[in-house]
C-alpha cells in the first residue's frame, strides 16, 4: 500500500526516529524513495520525530546519517509543549513556548525550500 500511495504523490515526509536503530531500521525504504527522488518523480525528505534537544542530530542518529541520500530535517523535538498542547486542544504557538514555536517554524521552512526545488512543477493544490 505504500508504494501505491507514494506513486501518485508529489512530495512525502518521512518521520522517524532519530537513533542508529529507528534510522536503519527503515533504511530500504528510504533507499526506494530516494530512487523516485532521482527520477523526478518525488520531493522527500526525512523529519527526525521526537529527537532529544540537548543533543545534535548527528549525534543521535551516529553514522547512520551517512546512508540516506535524502535531506534530513531536524523535525520536532521533546518538548513538554507539544504533549500539553495536545492534551489541552491548542497549538504551541497558543502556548507561548518560545522553542516549540520556533522547531515548528524551522520545520515549515524546511518543507517550503522542499516545495521549491526546481525542476519540479508545484504539487497540486488541495483547494
Amino acid at each position: 500500500m505504500t508504494q501505491a500511495i507514494l506513486s501518485v504523490s508529489d512530495v512525502a515526509l518521512i518521520p522517524f526516529h532519530p537513533s542508529t536503530f529507528g534510522f536503519n531500521g527503515t533504511g530500504s525504504f528510504f533507499k526506494r524513495v530516494a530512487e523516485r527522488v532521482r527520477r523526478g518523480r518525488l520531493r522527500a525528505a526525512c523529519v527526525a520525530s521526537w529527537r532529544d534537544p540537548s543533543a545534535t542530530l548527528a549525534d543521535e542518529m551516529g553514522a547512520s546519517r551517512v546512508d540516506c541520500e535524502l535531506p534530513v530535517f531536524e523535525g520536532i523535538a521533546q518538548r513538554g509543549a507539544f504533549v500539553q498542547s495536545m492534551r489541552d486542544g491548542h497549538t504551541v504557538f497558543d502556548r507561548g513556548d518560545r522553542r516549540a514555536a520556533a522547531d515548528v517554524r524551522e520545520l515549515l521552512a524546511d518543507v517550503a525550500a522542499l516545495l521549491k526545488t526546481p525542476g519540479r512543477e508545484e504539487p497540486a493544490s488541495c483547494e
